[in-house]
């Protein structure tokens, strides 16, 4: 009997501490998308007083951060965890909504900052904003060259060292056929080309694997040789390797409106596959010539049914109950806008800055006049 009330009475403060815990006026709410390794009970806890923000005061994008899960974040700025649904809704390209990554950007609204374009076609499109956020893009050892910056290229013909793999600090030779890029005080990146078979089907310009850097000290012309000095290695560096201007540092700039109406195609990406979402860089066929400038931007456009248009074989063959009717012509649809970085004679650099699927090699891509 005294076991008994000792029991009781254990079980009774237990109680109490876990009430005293728990304010009287919050509930925790268990979270279903919640990370076990990230999992905090303090930050679970949702006030039935709370007022439900006003749509003037959520911001339209947030950006997560290391625990963050569309669970916690749609509580916080919408006022009910339980309305997630919706804030997937916003952004098609999160394919699964346990997975959210610290540093993608979510839209919390739709629908408030769209702008209209006028495709070449003549059909008028909705444009969701960019929620590219960070002001560059660095790439390390990837690099992209069109043909004229190739055939200019110096090649490392020997160095003062007694070793084969050549790193920081080291002298060497270099021997430029065209003087271009021979100047002293020029820093010039250090490279291999991509060999074909590790590259996509009608893939344009050259693409290329970045060394490191070396800085030109001097040229002398009747040998048309250089002496230079390596200044970055991140990977060991061989003679025979080429050096040239490579671009590597795309910096976002402001959108300008583009002046003219150009038609183009994705004809290269530095990705190691053909597929790139937001912050990815791409390059498209047309260039200065054409009228292209920096801050242009280019909406890639699709038509027709996508499923469809990569069968291989007989819907039925696939567990299709209907027959398939005879497809009408479909409008171009906007699948991502680019940001022009850079522009060459023939070719542009271009930042992915939104996207509702992975752009594509060949894929179309259009400037509209005025947009």
């Amino acid at each position: 009997m005294k076991l008994s009330a000792f029991t009781l009475t254990a079980a009774t403060l237990i109680t109490a501490s876990a009430y005293a815990q728990l304010q009287s006026n919050e509930i925790e709410v268990a979270d279903p998308f919640g990370s076990p390794g990230y999992y905090d009970p303090e930050e679970r806890v949702v006030s039935p007083t709370t007022p439900i923000p006003s749509a003037s005061q959520i911001p339209e994008t947030h950006t997560v951060i290391k625990g963050d899960t569309l669970w916690d974040i749609t509580g916080k700025y919408v006022g009910n965890p339980w309305d997630w649904p919706r804030i997937w809704s916003y952004n098609p390209e999160i394919t699964n909504p346990h997975w959210i990554y610290p540093g993608g950007v979510l839209r919390l609204k739709v629908g408030t900052v769209e702008s209209v374009a006028t495709l070449l076609s003549g059909e008028q499109v909705k444009i969701k904003p960019s929620r590219h956020k960070d002001k560059s893009v660095y790439l390390r050892n990837q690099g992209y060259l069109d043909r004229n910056a190739l055939a200019a290229a110096g090649i490392i013909t020997g160095a003062n060292e007694d070793h084969m793999l050549l790193s920081y600090n080291d002298a060497i030779y270099v021997q430029f056929n065209d003087p271009t890029f021979a100047r002293a005080g020029q820093e010039l990146a250090v490279f291999s080309e991509v060999p074909e078979d590790q590259r996509l089907d009608d893939e344009e310009g050259e693409l290329v694997r970045v060394f490191g850097t070396v800085r030109i000290q001097d040229y002398n012309r009747r040998n048309k040789l250089s002496r230079a000095v390596i200044t970055e290695a991140l990977d060991p560096i061989e003679r025979g390797y080429k050096v040239a201007p490579v671009q590597r540092r795309f910096v976002e700039v402001e959108p300008r409106t583009n002046r003219r109406a150009v038609r183009a195609h994705v004809v290269a990406t530095l990705r190691p596959n053909n597929l790139n979402g937001d912050y990815g860089v791409v390059f498209v066929d047309v260039g200065r010539e054409q009228g292209v400038e920096v801050g242009n931007r280019f909406l890639v456009v699709r038509r027709g049914d996508a499923w469809q248009q990569s069968l291989d074989d007989s819907p039925s063959k696939l567990g299709a109950t209907a027959d398939l009717p005879d497809q009408p012509e479909y409008p171009d649809e906007p699948i991502a806008e680019l940001r022009v970085v850079d522009v060459q004679k023939s070719t542009a650099a271009c930042l992915v800055t939104s996207s509702t699927r992975a752009v594509a090699m060949t894929d179309r891509a259009e400037m509209p006049k005025g947009y």
